[in-house]
């Protein structure tokens, strides 16, 4: 009983290795970043893991919790001022069972994402990235090829040999991407749109963000650089009008909290005056996040502007030669795309 409420409060997806053993997916605060293909995977793995705070899905037992809150609160509540307890307190006190509701109910919804583990193992696996350490497993597939399995260094976690599909030695399981601008700004926006989609044959992939292109420009080289910034300028005009429009939604807000400042005089302002101009500062910074974001970068011309200069839709790599059908194979994130089809990009 004690061992599964604590497997129920880690807010972690349960999963199984190749060997049968039970494991955990990285928990979001563990998932390695700083580079394209970690970036793509974290941010896969992110969107699995948003899917236990979908009210849509869980909207049954968000009602069962809040429910219970409200019967616990209330009779605590009454217990409490039967004690003459100072309001601040009592105030203080009646958040904590919202808080254990709250965190409860994640991470019941997390462990019924168990079904989505699969997804995620596969991911990593394919980069060759142990999915419940983020261990690169470059070094143990280099050894013991007669074993069908291998085993993680770091965790234990084994794995089919088949299922590591990509060697690199690079460090991965300490990897964090340090702070910049960029990447507050990209992990930002990935909190207004998701980028996760399908390719032309239905599999589940992660499109490259418009300010991750610009690092793909950089690395690129010769021809290939050029056509990368091609595609990333054409790119950044797509959904231009969305984005302002919804921009445009944002400044009514900011612009009344700072003229309820501006228009008092310097002396009289107060505590609340600070609360709200920190207020102002976080639409404005919700505005600029809003414009760099990939809103209306979605559908079908983020995909045909890409396939144009022979890149992939989802990690902007060089597509591979077109079979006899039309269809083309990207070598990196192993995603498929068949020119002239109607299919559309991120769904």
């Amino acid at each position: 009983m004690g061992t599964g409420f604590a497997r129920l409060w880690r807010l972690a997806i349960p999963c199984a290795d190749d060997a049968g053993d039970r494991r955990e997916l990285l928990s979001l605060r563990q998932l390695p970043s700083g580079t394209p293909r970690l970036q793509r995977l974290r941010e896969l793995t992110q969107n699995v893991y948003s899917g236990a705070f979908s009210f849509r899905r869980n909207w049954l037992a968000f009602v069962a919790l809040v429910l219970i809150f409200l019967g616990l609160g209330a009779t605590l509540g009454s217990w409490l001022q039967s004690l003459n307890t100072p309001a601040w307190l009592l105030g203080f006190i009646m958040m904590f069972p919202g808080v254990v509701v709250a965190r409860l109910w994640v991470a019941w919804a997390m462990r019924r994402l168990g079904g989505r583990a699969a997804e995620v193992v596969d991911a990593f696996l394919e980069e060759g990235i142990c999915p419940t350490c983020a261990y690169n497993l470059a070094g143990v597939m280099s050894g013991e090829e007669h074993n069908a399995l291998v085993a993680c260094s770091e965790c234990g976690a084994r794995w089919r040999r088949d299922r590591v599909r990509r060697v690199v030695q690079e460090e991965t399981d300490t990897a964090r991407e340090p702070w910049s601008l960029r990447a507050a700004m990209r992990n930002a926006g990935a909190r207004i749109v998701s980028m996760e989609g399908v390719d032309d044959l239905g599999r589940t992939t992660v499109f490259v963000r418009q300010l991750d292109l610009a690092g793909v420009e950089k690395a690129a080289t010769g021809e290939r650089q050029e056509r990368v910034r091609r595609a990333r300028r054409r790119l950044a005009a797509v959904g231009r009008w969305s984005r302002a429009l919804l921009g445009l939604l944002i400044v009514p807000f900011a612009a009344v909290l700072a003229w309820s400042i501006l228009r008092r005089p310097l002396a009289s302002l107060g505590m609340a005056d600070a609360f709200h101009a920190f207020a102002v500062l976080l639409y404005l910074w919700w505005i600029v996040v809003l414009l760099r974001s990939d809103v209306g970068r979605r559908g079908p011309k983020r995909r045909a502007l890409f396939l144009d200069e022979s890149l992939c839709p989802a990690c902007a790599s060089d597509l591979g030669p077109a079979d006899a059908d039309g269809w083309r194979d990207c070598p990196d994130c192993r995603t498929c795309w068949k020119a002239g089809t109607g299919a559309e990009g991120p769904a």
